[in-house]
């Protein structure tokens, strides 16, 4: 959006790949396809990658650079190449999507994962948490992970959704209207 209006962002991004938290993208090598990882936001997640990736002179996209401290209107980033500077006019942050977790018994156990921690596995490092998985949450995460996971050949035991009646009642209107909630591909 930005490239598009003329001006050069810079895009610092402590992965290797762009994609960030939704769109993460697996290991060099480790690749499936789109519509495994995704779902039905394949072809969106595609886009983004070719854009910070194909980029050139209308994005200045720097991976694998973490920005550990902002003074005024300066960030300071350590990269492979070591520590620099950044100076900055305006500054957008995107700090990524995070998991709430509510804690439960048994939530620091051995297999226990939250719903971003299973899916990162599986979109980062290829990997499922385990070959028969329960997933329990609530929101939309919770059938994106389930259909990810059912994607990647994983035994779905069961998708536990905890969202109240009462909630799921008042978004039907949004779901019934949307044309792509009971597509198959």
């Amino acid at each position: 959006m930005l490239a598009g209006a003329g001006l050069r962002p810079i895009v610092v991004d402590e992965a290797e790949r762009p994609g960030g938290q939704i769109y993460r993208q697996p290991p060099v090598g480790g690749a499936r396809e789109s519509s495994k990882i995704y779902g039905f936001d394949a072809k969106k997640a595609e886009a983004i990658h070719r854009v910070l990736h194909d980029g050139g002179n209308r994005i200045d996209y720097r991976p694998r650079t973490l920005v550990w401290n902002v003074f005024g209107r300066r960030l300071d980033l350590l990269a492979p190449e070591g520590q620099s500077e950044l100076t900055f006019g305006r500054l957008v942050l995107a700090t990524g999507a995070m998991d709430r977790v509510l804690p439960f018994p048994g939530w620091t156990l051995p297999g226990v994962f939250t719903l971003g921690g299973a899916q990162i596995a599986l979109k980062a490092q290829g990997v499922a948490i385990g070959g028969r998985v329960a997933l329990v949450g609530a929101g939309p995460l919770l059938p994106l992970v389930a259909h990810q996971y059912a994607k990647a050949g994983v035994s779905i035991v069961a998708a536990l959704d905890a969202t109240t009646f009462a909630a799921k009642r008042a978004q039907l209107f949004g779901l019934l209207a949307s044309t792509d909630t009971f597509a198959t591909r």
